[in-house]
């Protein structure tokens, strides 16, 4: 496989996420936990790879842990992980070692040049057997380096979609993700799939809402300024929408939010917004966590328009829906009501499913 002769440009390999070191201990707990979770997921359908020396990515691998277990299971597959962040890349390779990246922090540089500094990426196919320790580690962009055409068998993106959408040359732009899927599908080889696990979007996302928010369990600041130096910890949860409102770039894209405040604690919001409020608010207890996690909008695609994306590029649908994990629901509601715009309560499984299931394959 190779990798593209000009530099790389703004893209996922720019994500600034979870560089504080405390935050990046969090996140790497957080992935161990959800291992086997998502192992289950992907397992079943790279048991439907045909082909005598599979070759597997992958993409936005982050610590590693998923990669490793997929190698565990499919121990005949050549399986290489992909992440941006070289620290991540760095934990990875500390529990895989292998000679070529043994100190990865030395050969890349994330200010400078990554191609200038790496002399070999991603093993062709027909080299996967000069490798005794399996799986390997690379830093890079997935969106912005060449891949070897139709060399690659598998692709597995786990929580990465929304960080294309949200990272890309223009941030939160559908354009990101075709992009990448235009790559990914003159890389993968004929019959080759693209697995995703990524949270859900409201599958009518423009619905608007009726929502009212506790506003005892902590503070209300009186004007926007305060509101926005007040530490998050501190907030209501109505206050903390508020926060969120201003602080999420794609609320503020939208001219109804831009400096919004309200000292009404029922708001009229559309579905895919609240959604993207439950999701964030989780982040709220911690500082870095919060400012890392709200550059990103979790859910880009709904059912229906991955539907007809696969339908206009000459995917195989294998796999797409949406699902309701309960989980973190009554975390997610704490101090929160939702209702339709005349005031009927909602079915929230039915209206906020927050697990998006795809796999596409390509056709011969």
């Amino acid at each position: 496989m190779k990798v593209a002769s000009s530099q790389l440009g703004s893209g996922v390999l720019s994500c600034p996420k979870q560089q504080d070191p405390n935050s990046l201990q969090r996140y790497n707990g957080s992935m161990r936990r959800s291992t086997d979770k998502k192992a289950e997921f992907f397992a079943p359908w790279i048991k439907t790879i045909n082909s005598p020396e599979p070759v597997l990515l992958d993409l936005g691998c982050c610590n590693g842990y998923l990669t490793r277990k997929l190698s565990e299971i499919f121990p005949s597959i050549n399986f290489t992980g992909i992440d941006a962040n070289y620290k991540m890349v760095e934990t990875a390779q500390e529990s895989t070692p292998y000679d070529d990246w043994k100190n990865v922090s030395n050969l890349v540089n994330p200010m400078g040049s990554l191609l200038q500094m790496i002399r070999k990426f991603i093993p062709q196919k027909n080299d996967c057997q000069q490798y005794e320790i399996k799986p390997s580690f690379r830093v890079g962009d997935i969106v912005e380096f060449d891949y070897m055409p139709e060399s690659i068998d598998g692709m597995a993106l786990s929580a990465i979609l929304h960080e294309i959408y949200s990272y890309g040359t223009d941030s939160f732009n559908i354009e990101n993700f075709r992009k990448f899927m235009k790559i990914a599908k003159e890389a993968l080889a004929p019959n080759g799939i693209i697995m995703i696990r990524d949270p859900a979007k409201p599958p009518n996302p423009e619905e608007i809402l009726n929502v009212s928010l506790e506003i005892t369990n902590g503070l209300n600041p009186r004007t926007l300024e305060n509101l926005l130096n007040t530490p998050l910890k501190q907030l209501s949860t109505n206050a903390l929408l508020i926060r969120f409102l201003n602080e999420f770039e794609p609320a503020q894209r939208l001219n109804d939010f831009q400096g919004y405040f309200s000292d009404s604690n029922n708001h009229q919001l559309p579905s895919w917004l609240i959604h993207e409020f439950l999701f964030h608010r989780g982040f709220a207890s911690e500082t870095a966590d919060w400012y890392s996690e709200i550059k990103e909008q979790y859910g880009v695609l709904t059912v229906e328009e991955m539907r007809n994306f696969a339908k206009e590029n000459g995917w195989k649908a294998e796999l797409i829906e949406a699902t309701h994990d309960s989980t973190h629901r009554a975390a997610q509601l704490e101090g929160v009501t939702l209702s339709t715009i005349n005031g009927n309560p909602i079915n929230f499984e039915e209206k906020f499913p927050n697990n998006f299931r795809v796999v596409l394959r390509k056709l011969d």
